[in-house]
């Protein structure tokens, strides 16, 4: 799978906004991800 780097961080940011917590710490850990690939 593919993600793209810039859409995890907006979806992220977007998730903290709304207090969504839960996606905001799961999109955190799927950009640690990424960051390791790289």
């Amino acid at each position: 799978m593919k993600a793209h780097r810039s859409g995890v961080i907006a979806g992220e940011s977007r998730a903290g906004q709304f207090d969504h917590d839960e996606i905001r710490d799961e999109l955190r850990k799927l950009l640690e991800l990424i960051d390791a690939d790289a």
